[in-house]
Order: structure tokens, then sequence, then C-alpha cells
């Protein structure tokens, strides 16, 4: 595709895209810190990039932290 694959310089991207308001960016980065790729693996920065988004109406982001919180 033009570059090679990288999670550590997707969140970079992510996270870049994910400041200005984007919501398919937070939970993308929540994806991210929920499964460690490409940063370390923190519940708790997932739960923020899921919330930021959900808190949008990003649906994949609600069933996310809904997700979460039946987990504990």
């Amino acid at each position: 595709q033009g570059v090679p694959q990288s999670y550590k310089e997707a969140a970079v991207w992510h996270r870049k895209v994910a400041g200005q308001g984007d919501a398919n960016a937070q939970s993308n980065l929540g994806v991210m810190y929920d499964e460690g790729r490409g940063v370390p693996q923190s519940d708790k920065e997932a739960a923020v990039g899921y919330r930021k988004a959900a808190d949008q109406g990003h649906a994949g982001a609600q069933f996310n932290l809904g997700l979460m919180y039946e987990k504990g």
C-alpha cells in the first residue's frame, strides 16, 4: 500500500487526528490501547479513547466501552 506496516506509526497518526476530535481515530486509538498494538496496553487509555468517540455517537466505540464495563 505504499508504506510498511507499523502499529507504532499508525498510533502516532491516529493520536494526531484523535486530538482534533475525530471519532474514528479516537475509537481506533482505543482499540490500539486495548490490544497493545503500537502502544503499551492500557485499559485506562482504551476507555478514554472509547469514551471520547462514544460521546460523539460512534457505535463501535459505544459497544467497546460497554464491553469494558461488562468485563470490569
